[in-house]
């Protein structure tokens, strides 16, 4: 039975949204109000925005190492081959990018989207760390200087 009201029903109805103990007799707890779980989770140090605003930008640089692996070690040619469907490496930095989506959305409610997106500039500065780290890619001189100004435009 679904113990959760949303709205106003009537007049008999709180005004606030609510679990509503007495909805379902085998239930003898207390009221829980929803928006009170809302409240519990955003005071979460894991719910706080620039946290999941770093989140977000993590896994949007891994989900984008886990796809380059993925399509180095599996895909065959053309593109719409059953086997590129079901790679493990490909599928792992799929469901990094919904995990990012999910952070992503999540800060926005909390952050100004001139400063969201100005952190996220900082993905630039992780894929390329990150090839460099894990996929043995080299980092030009010029590339470098890049990156350093990516920074610093970011920080500023």
């Amino acid at each position: 039975m679904n113990r959760f009201v949303a709205g106003n029903c009537g007049p008999s109805t709180p005004k606030r949204t609510e679990m509503l103990a007495g909805a379902d007799p085998a239930f003898d707890g207390p009221v829980i109000l929803f928006q009170d779980v809302v409240k519990v989770l955003h005071r979460s140090r894991f719910f706080h925005p620039y946290l999941q605003l770093f989140i977000s930008v993590v896994l949007t640089a891994v989900s984008q190492i886990l796809l380059k692996i993925g399509v180095d070690t599996q895909f065959v040619s053309p593109w719409y081959t059953t086997s590129n469907f079901f790679a493990f490496w490909i599928w792992l930095g799929i469901l990094a990018i919904i995990g990012s989506l999910f952070s992503w959305l999540f800060a926005l409610k909390s952050v100004p989207l001139i400063i969201a997106f100005n952190l996220a500039a900082t993905n630039h500065i992780m894929v390329a760390i990150g090839s460099w780290l894990f996929l043995g890619e080299t980092i030009s001189s010029q590339r470098r200087i890049g990156i350093f100004l990516v920074a610093l435009g970011v920080f500023l």
